[in-house]
């Protein structure tokens, strides 16, 4: 069992009582649940309506195999494809609500089975070609869970061994119909399938706002670039006319020559299938062994290269390898990862004539713009399909400040590019990390690992709309109190920092914070009040104290059972909160204050788009904070910055900046 899978089935129940499934990849099975043949609780029909138009037929609308490769739910948001049908068809593959599709052809076997729910009404949808319709029988099976059921992998993976194909995969009517499923009583299984719509509504919500969180990064890093490359680091920089359209105004002691001028390009050597005589192989990079700064060199293939052409088609330790086609203008920089190397045609190799005049890494970055900004596109239309031929190239007129003003750039953006691609890691960590919680919840769900019947009928606190604030941070501080209680260092400063640093790093909307800009850090002292309030009537921790250095918590008869409702409020979150209160593990409380402070400095300035330099962070600190943090020394602060930048709590721009208090307004 995965790690994901386990931690899903510890956080609910399992049910009472179990028994043997009678099937081996199945195993127990509640005691009061069937395990039953596809056949037996559902009518499966494979579709055989093509995409055809005929006159003598009734004009329908199709549901094909993409609409239910995409989509968990079959809905009137989905532009299906026009078609037309004999009234047969028509009577026997039309969609009705609770009926589940899958696919049941593809060219990869691991694509067999995928399903989808129809969610509404329709007049005149029909299954489509490639799919099988399946109507579960009124009463004994319900659509939704059928739906879940073949998202378990352990179900789905009946299907793919029974899938017939070599280079297109296929599984037969009775490929279908003999699968087993385990069948709880039919009100159960509406439970199940209210329980898992919730909470898998939750995770694709937070996986969403990841994705989008990755789109702007993205975007964030390629607008630093641009602006580095084209306007320079001084705001201040005296301007002129570059005369390019796409390079606007450019500083004033910047020259734009035409690229041959600067830089020698050397197309790769083409590839004869006919020439070769394998008596001078040497591999070769391809178009796509070319990434975005990385160079693939695994299994690459070989070519003839002799060595008289070596200083013509081989590559030497810091040549900027650029793709010609595909992605025009991709880069990377040959770091001599094999001895001898060549490049096929479909590269050019950029070598700088001056090596002390120009820095290569700032090229890098001028190809990023051009390619990002479609500006070797041909004609600007980013719909025709490009090729940046060696002569095109050399006539290009780049921005080229003086060397000492590349290599301060170039640092610049690979220091911006390394934060930024860390919080895009993250990013990603995240999606992986709540997409196997998912897959997991659900096969646990209706395979009958956990018992989800009270989370179903009486949902636990999962959302802003369902709890007051007061109740989601008292759940997330008694969670604190319990963690830190034992180590003797927790005071209401190193709780309130914790909450904050959770609030801002697990994006948790539920508390509804608003940090001011206090003294002793971000502080949002109405919200610990509610949540005091609410830990001591459910009998959790209180606080105890009369002045902030004396405040101390004390666990009440029912401390540990937040536990519950903090794993269903919190539990996709989890990974996030963890980091937070590991890395604040034994911190003093003056540390705890200064993590905070800077980490929320740093978020202010993306949440309003500025761009959070280290002077820019210390400058929101020691300037626009409050007047007793430039009492602290700059060179403490300088260094607790470069420890956070290090830690997991790299901020994100996440919700709304911390504010003056009135005091200050």
């Amino acid at each position: 069992m995965t790690t994901t899978a386990t931690t899903t089935t510890q956080r609910f129940q399992p049910y009472p009582y179990y028994k043997p499934s009678g099937v081996e990849w199945l195993g127990h099975v509640p005691e009061h649940w069937e395990v039953r043949k596809l056949k037996h609780i559902a009518d499966v029909r494979n579709s055989n309506v093509d995409k055809k138009t005929a006159e003598d037929e009734d004009a329908v609308r199709l549901c094909n195999y993409v609409d239910v490769y995409y989509n968990d739910y079959i809905t009137d948001d989905i532009n299906f494809m026009a078609a037309s049908a004999s009234s047969d068809k028509i009577k026997r593959f039309s969609l009705q609500p609770g009926d589940v599709i899958v696919t049941k052809d593809s060219e990869a076997w691991d694509d067999i089975a995928v399903p989808a729910c129809v969610d509404q009404e329709f007049d005149d949808v029909l299954c489509g070609y490639h799919l099988a319709l399946i109507r579960p029988h009124a009463g004994q099976s319900d659509g939704e869970y059928l739906f879940r059921a073949f998202l378990s992998h352990a179900i789905r993976d009946q299907f793919r061994v029974r899938a017939n194909g070599v280079t297109r995969f296929g599984i037969p009517r009775d490929g279908l119909t003999s699968a087993m499923f385990p069948v709880p009583p039919f009100a159960e299984q509406q439970s199940i399938a209210a329980f898992l719509r919730r909470e898998t509504g939750k995770i694709d919500s937070l996986i969403d706002k990841k994705r989008r969180l990755i789109e702007l990064l993205k975007e964030k890093r390629t607008a630093l670039i641009s602006h580095a490359v084209t306007k320079g680091l001084n705001p201040n920089a005296r301007m002129k006319p570059s005369g390019i359209d796409w390079l606007g105004d450019v500083p004033e002691h910047w020259e734009v020559p035409p690229f041959y001028s600067r830089y020698r390009v050397e197309l790769g050597k083409m590839l004869d299938e006919k020439k070769i005589t394998r008596s001078h192989l040497v591999p070769y990079l391809r178009n796509i062994d070319v990434q975005w700064d990385s160079i693939n060199t695994d299994d690459l293939p070989e070519m003839d290269i002799e060595e008289r052409q070596y200083e013509r088609f081989t590559l030497t330790h810091g040549d900027l390898v650029v793709c010609e086609g595909g992605e025009v203008g991709r880069a990377a920089f040959w770091q001599g990862q094999l001895p001898r190397c060549g490049f096929q045609k479909a590269l050019h190799r950029l070598r700088p004539r001056d090596p002390e005049r120009d820095n290569p890494r700032f090229l890098f970055y001028i190809m990023h713009t051009g390619a990002h900004g479609n500006v070797f596109v041909s004609g600007g239309n980013p719909n025709t399909i490009p090729h940046l031929t060696g002569e095109k190239l050399r006539v290009y007129r780049f921005p080229f400040p003086p060397r000492p003003e590349q290599d301060e750039i170039a640092a610049r953006l690979d220091s911006e590019s390394r934060r930024l691609n860390n919080s895009t890691a993250l990013a990603d960590a995240a999606i992986t990390h709540l997409t196997e919680y998912r897959s997991a919840l659900i096969s646990a769900a209706v395979t009958g690992k956990i018992d989800v019947r009270s989370s179903a009928v009486a949902p636990a606190i999962t959302t802003i709309d369902s709890v007051a604030s007061g109740t989601a941070a008292a759940v997330l501080d008694a969670e604190i109190v319990a963690r830190f209680n034992a180590e003797g260092t927790l005071r209401r400063t190193k709780r309130h920092k914790a909450t904050c640093l959770c609030h801002y790093h697990a994006e948790l909307d539920e508390l509804n914070a608003d940090f001011v800009r206090d003294a002793a850090g971000p502080r949002d002292l109405d919200l610990i009040e509610r949540a005091n309030g609410v830990a001591q009537e459910r009998g959790w921790f209180e606080e105890t104290g009369s002045t902030d250095e004396g405040y101390s918590y004390h666990e009440l008869d029912h401390a540990g059972h937040h536990r519950h409702t903090f794993d269903s409020l919190y539990g996709t979150r989890m990974q996030r909160i963890d980091e937070v209160l590991i890395f604040m593990q034994h911190k003093s409380r003056e540390q705890c204050e200064s993590y905070a402070t800077l980490y929320c400095a740093w978020n202010d300035l993306l949440i309003l788009g500025l761009e959070p330099s280290h002077d820019a962070i210390l400058e929101e600190v020691l300037v626009r904070w409050h007047p007793k943090k430039a009492e602290r020394s700059l060179l403490a602060w300088q260094s607790d910055l470069r420890k956070l930048e290090k830690s997991p709590l790299i901020p994100r721009g996440f919700g709304k900046p911390t504010r003056q208090p009135d005091l200050f307004t």
